[in-house]
């Protein structure tokens, strides 16, 4: 059974072109047909070239279409093979820039069991396996209100934590703040984990639209579930009732409500000019 053949894609017309000039090389340009590559791929929106080796010169026949089979030795092969890895990898390296994100502070502080491993570690003797195993034991023996010493230090120190990013936050300016954001989202889309955007809170709320307010009126009225929601108590229920009546509602009870969406986008628009120049 053969072996399923490796497929690479590139978006680098360039990358294929050296390819098919190695191929010619070795090959000669008698031995090859004049499309080297089949009429779909010739678009060259998504590139597709086999990386050829001794188990799968049958595809290679198939794919590349050759008249003549046995020059295909061994070593020919292998050196395709290595000449393709390499372009490959090359044009990863090119394309993938080494990108970083700014390093701010953690918002998250510690755990009761770190606090208490904090304060072991700081008068107890011996290696820090022996210590951990003793502060383990040592933990689960500690009553409620023993624990609730190493609790309040806990609370204490997410709330540090969370005074501490903020004023790193504030220390940004907005354009700042924007260009780490889009770093962000390239590092997001290259797979890296753990990386969110920074919310800066001195930014203006965006504006609400006029269905919005119409949602926000109904909401405050005592009787919203009966007059507004039809009796609905799912939330999703709720908004598909409140959708209902919106589009229900003549031009002049909507008046309102449009009236208080232009006055919301007025304000965005004057905040945003004096957070820019921040």
């Amino acid at each position: 059974m053969l072996r399923k053949p490796v497929i690479r894609k590139f978006r680098n017309l360039e990358i294929i072109k050296r390819n098919i000039m190695f191929i010619t090389r070795y090959l000669g340009k008698n031995q090859l047909r004049k499309r080297i590559l089949p009429s779909s791929q010739k678009k060259f929106s998504i590139m597709q070239f086999s990386i050829a080796s001794p188990y799968n010169t049958f595809f290679l026949k198939k794919q590349c279409k050759w008249k003549n089979m046995s020059i295909l030795s061994d070593i020919c092969l292998s050196q395709i093979r290595i000449f393709s890895n390499s372009l490959v990898n090359s044009a990863v390296s090119s394309n993938k820039t080494s990108l970083k994100a700014r390093s701010g502070p953690s918002r998250l502080g510690y755990s009761p069991w770190i606090a208490f491993l904090k304060e072991r570690f700081k008068n107890a003797l011996g290696t820090p396996k022996e210590i951990l195993k003793e502060s383990s034991d040592i933990w689960k023996s500690l009553s409620q209100e023993e624990r609730q010493v190493y609790q309040d230090l806990s609370l204490q120190s997410k709330v540090d934590a969370t005074r501490a990013y903020e004023l790193w936050v504030t220390s940004l300016s907005p354009k700042e703040i924007s260009e780490e954001n889009r770093l962000r989202n390239q590092l997001r889309k290259q797979g890296k984990k753990g990386i969110s955007r920074i919310k800066d809170p001195r930014r203006p709320k965006r504006p609400m639209t006029p269905f919005l307010f119409y949602c926000a009126h109904a909401r405050s009225s005592p009787d919203f579930v009966e007059k507004y929601a039809g009796g609905a108590t799912k939330a999703t229920e709720q908004v598909q009732a409140l959708s209902r009546k919106w589009a229900a509602m003549r031009d002049e009870e909507k008046m309102k409500f449009i009236d208080q969406a232009i006055d919301s986008r007025e304000r965005y628009q004057k905040e945003m000019e004096i957070y820019q120049k921040l």
